[in-house]
């Protein structure tokens, strides 16, 4: 797909947040982990979309704001990997 990997051979951060979430993850793990901080604009950039989108699902579906959620990587986000 056109945002898999970059010109300069980075990987876009949608790939980088689904192989961070193949174990499930916390809000600031994930966006610390692709080198972002915790804010709620973040969030919505980066990992809100891929929620929608079906390729990451919430832990705690019914507690979406529960400290202890964790975002992990659905079936469907494991098959854009290996595209």
């Amino acid at each position: 797909g056109r945002e898999d990997s970059r010109e300069d051979g980075t990987e876009s951060s949608e790939n980088r947040i689904l192989k961070v979430c193949l174990h499930p993850k916390s809000r600031t793990e994930i966006l610390t982990e692709i080198g972002l901080t915790d804010y709620d604009k973040n969030f919505e950039r980066h990992v809100r979309p891929l929620l929608t989108a079906g390729w990451l699902e919430m832990t705690l579906p019914d507690k979406p704001t529960s400290r202890h959620q964790r975002y992990r990587t659905t079936a469907k986000g494991k098959r854009k990997l290996k595209r």
